[in-house]
């Protein structure tokens, strides 16, 4: 009778511990969710899907060669999203051009070289709810030491989806 009852609060106990670990470490993917238990399946690419419309494919092509963002002029305002302990940069208006994948370095230096938009605003963030407080506090960091004013920075209230 008591090893019963040692081995339901065992039971009880390894349940809990699991599940303050899958909410604590969710990168794990491990728990019972839309992936199941264990391993996930199907396609686990973490990268935001984007999406260009009314472009043909030479246009897009050629608008998504680094090549050419080197020789553009610099944008007004360069769009930052943070996911997970990525950057993501989009140097122009949304659905014209998509988030690609880049290092803190990139996205600082996109910044300065941002002129500006009429209210002053330079860069303007958005976090994923996947966002790490890391990556964002070595944003702000980054983008302080580099001297760009923090009133030229405007961070999205509500997480993207």
């Amino acid at each position: 009778m008591k090893t019963m009852r040692m081995l339901g609060v065992m039971v009880v106990a390894g349940i809990g511990i699991g599940a303050a670990l899958s909410y604590l470490l969710p990168d794990l993917n491990f728990g019972l969710g839309s992936s199941g238990i264990g391993f996930p399946t199907g396609n686990t690419d973490t990268k935001p899907e984007t999406q260009v419309v009314g472009i043909d494919a030479a246009s897009e092509e050629k608008s998504l060669t680094d090549t050419d963002t080197a020789t553009a002029a610099p944008p007004a305002v360069v769009y930052v999203l943070l996911d997970g302990r990525e950057y993501l940069l989009r140097r122009g208006p949304e659905g014209k051009v998509p988030f690609k994948p880049v290092t803190l370095d990139e996205v600082v230096e996109a910044a300065q070289s941002a002129t500006g938009d009429e209210n002053g605003i330079r860069v303007r963030i958005e976090q994923k709810r996947s966002s790490r407080h890391t990556t964002q506090s070595a944003l702000e960091g980054k983008l302080e030491a580099a001297g760009v004013p923090k009133d030229s920075i405007r961070w999205k209230d509500e997480p993207a989806d």
